[in-house]
Order: C-alpha cells, then structure tokens, then sequence
C-alpha cells in the first residue's frame, strides 16, 4: 500500500547574509525566527520518521513480522499485539500534513531573511565602500612588511653562503661570493629555493644517504649525496640501506 504524499526537502538557511557587515536587528531577528522553524521542523522529522518515510509500510510491515516471531517464541497470543502497519497508516497523513506545514514555515523564514536583508543593503553597501580602502591600506602594509622580510631572509642565505665559502676558500671577498637573487617557481617556496641554492654553490654539505644497489651490486652498500641517491633509488637500481 502507498499513497501519493511526500515530505519536502528543506535546505540549511540561505546562502543570503555575508561576512563582515553590521546586520541589523530585523535581519537578526529574521535569522533566529528561521532557526527556530528549522529546528521545529527537524526535530518533528526525527519524531514521525517511522509514519513520514518512503518505505513506511513495508517496514512497518517488518516490525510487525518480527513482533509476531517473537510471540511465538514466547508464547503469547499474537491478536494482543498492536499493528505497526495500522499505526503509522493512521497517523501517515497527519504526520505528513503538519511536516509540510512545518516546512512551509521554514521557508517563509527565508523569504522574510531575504526581505530583512534587502532592505538592510544601503547600510551594507555604506560600510562596504568604508572597508575596501582600510583593506587596501592593511593589504599594501602587508606587502611592504613581508617584502621587508623577503629582504632580510635573502641577506641572511647570501651571508650564510659568503663565509661558508670563505671558510672553504671559495671566496676571498664579497665580490666573489654568489648574492641570493633568485626567485622560486610555482610550487616552491622562498625556504626551499634557498636550501637548494646553498648546495648549488657548495656553501653547504649535501646530506648523504646509504643506498644498496640491486643486481650484481646488491651486497656492497655506499654513501651518496642525497641528489644523487635519489636519482639511483627513482630509476629503481637502488634502495635505501
């Protein structure tokens, strides 16, 4: 047995309200009415979820078998038991009617957000034209600090690489020493560029790795900079000892 009603789905509140504008007590009071009408109308849905479901009958019709068997086993008359099937047929249409209506509430309390909102607009238009140039004004402070930042870090790589090579006789004097100007691809961060920088000049030790070659070379393990490594354990002819 079936019937032609149906249960509305209701969304969560609508994506309307932006972030950083002042909202005004009509649109606040507008969003918490929604609130409420959402939650009266979920918490009811939980309530007659066994009445409202598509497939109400035939799980009705589930509990009773189940009922049954259990009477059996226990001895009991099953004609003293209630009928699910009979319970949630009684109560279908009027769990179904005041779902509906419960959903409808809830959408007219969008609709009522919306007209808040709107005609909440020329208060928001007025405190968004105010926070565009404050914004602009952090942005480029930002820009300058970190540009500040990117001039301190770059200074501090090409003195680390000046008296590394110093102290390994590469460089007699700031002439000579390489000047970390080089800026990163995408995907690769100042930090990292820089690392791989220093080794490129040679004011840093590559890190070494123990590898052990496979085939004829399997028993004999050797220590290689870790660029190299790599590449033998990528092409698959060696492995991490």
């Amino acid at each position: 047995m079936t019937d032609k009603l149906s249960t509305p789905y209701v969304p969560d509140s609508p994506d309307v309200i932006p972030a950083g504008v002042t909202l005004p007590k009509a649109v606040t009071d507008a969003m918490a009415a929604r609130d409420a009408a959402f939650d009266a109308y979920s918490a009811y849905a939980v309530e007659v979820d066994d009445v409202v479901r598509s497939d109400y009958i035939e799980a009705a019709q589930q509990r009773d078998h189940d009922a049954a068997r259990a009477a059996v086993r226990s001895g009991k008359d099953i004609g003293e038991l209630p009928s699910e099937v009979e319970r949630v047929t009684k109560l279908r249409g009027f769990a179904v009617g005041k779902l509906n209506a419960l959903a409808e509430k809830v959408r007219q309390a969008d609709a009522a957000i919306y007209r808040a909102w709107i005609a909440a607009l020329p208060q928001a238009i007025d405190e968004a034209r105010t926070a565009l140039p404050e914004a602009l004004e952090a942005y480029e402070e930002a820009q300058r600090a970190a540009k500040a930042a990117e001039g301190r870090y770059r200074a501090a790589v090409s003195l680390l690489a000046y008296v590394e090579l110093q102290q390994r006789g590469k460089a007699r004097t700031l002439v000579d020493a390489p000047k970390f100007h080089v800026n990163p691809g995408v995907g690769v961060t100042l930090p990292q560029l820089a690392a791989d920088w220093l080794k490129h000049v040679g004011a840093v030790d590559e890190p070494r790795v123990k590898v052990r070659f496979v085939g004829d070379r399997i028993d004999k393990v050797e220590s290689l900079p870790q660029s190299e490594a790599e590449k033998f354990i990528h092409a698959g002819i060696a492995k991490r000892a």
